[in-house]
């Protein structure tokens, strides 16, 4: 489900270094509530 919700490119204006650790399996959560909102968690 996740793949199919369009997500915003988020950047850092001033950034002078960033990266993504590798781990075996994604830390993804999504959350959708009742009243619209959703929560997306990626660590």
């Amino acid at each position: 489900m996740l793949d199919s919700i369009w997500k915003p490119d988020l950047f850092f204006a001033n950034e002078k270094g960033a990266n993504f650790h590798e781990v075996t399996t994604d830390n993804k959560l999504l959350r959708i509530f009742k009243n619209g909102n959703v929560l997306y968690s990626i660590r």
